[in-house]
């Protein structure tokens, strides 16, 4: 994860509180309420505690996956919500981190997960220096599907750096149209069941319809 004091100092700045505003107003659309719920977060989640802590959550627990490598220490199906935030584009291990994620994950519940979008209308670098890796709208799908997410929606925000009366309308439309063009992409996803499949009957299943085959092939 990037530095501390480096995330801080960006969330101190106008463009970092505008960002977590319109963070705020996506997990207000994708989570109604957590009432006695478990919520994980996962990277730099500080400020949005407050909007976390208001839907009155069972509890809520923070961790860093750059100190377990992407492995959490905790057991599975733990928590009923979880919020990936300024995380995986430091993560050298993405998928360990996913499907750790999954693995603590109640059934049917859901995931928030935010990066930086590699299709940007300007250079976030510029502000957060320390971001290793920016995704695409489709990498961050197919990421999530591969680790057993079925991703719902995704969020686009911060379209412009500076805060005007002008472009603030502007964004929170095109937040809402789900477009991917700004700065950081938020996709609301749902926890997959694993489906059991047994190799052994198909493969009987299989040698059956071979041999009925090859009996009704036979020469009279």
């Amino acid at each position: 994860m990037a530095k501390v004091g480096t995330l801080g100092a960006f969330y101190a700045s106008p463009c970092g509180q505008k960002l977590q505003g319109q963070l705020s107003s996506v997990i207000n659309t994708c989570w109604q309420d957590f009432f006695e719920a478990r919520v994980l977060t996962l990277g730099y989640s500080t400020p949005f505690y407050d909007v976390l802590a208001n839907k009155s959550p069972q509890s809520i627990t923070e961790h860093d996956p750059m100190e377990t490598n992407g492995r959490l220490p905790f057991s599975a199906q733990s928590f009923d919500y979880v919020l990936i935030i300024n995380a995986l584009e430091y993560m050298p291990e993405k998928h360990t981190l996913l499907r750790e994620a999954w693995r603590v994950m109640a059934p049917q519940s859901s995931l928030l997960c935010v990066t930086p979008n590699q299709s940007m209308l300007w250079n976030i670098s510029n502000t957060i220096p320390d971001i290793q890796e920016r995704f695409s709208a489709q990498t961050i799908k197919n990421l999530l599907s591969e680790a057993m997410f079925r991703p719902i929606r995704q969020y686009g925000t911060l379209y412009f750096p500076t805060v005007s009366k002008l472009t603030n309308p502007i964004e929170k439309t095109l937040s809402f149209l789900s477009l991917t063009g700004g700065a950081f992409i938020a996709t609301y996803a749902v926890k997959q069941a694993v489906i059991p499949i047994s190799f052994e009957k198909a493969k009987v299943y299989k040698s059956t319809r071979i041999s009925k085959a090859s009996t009704f092939s036979l020469p009279r």
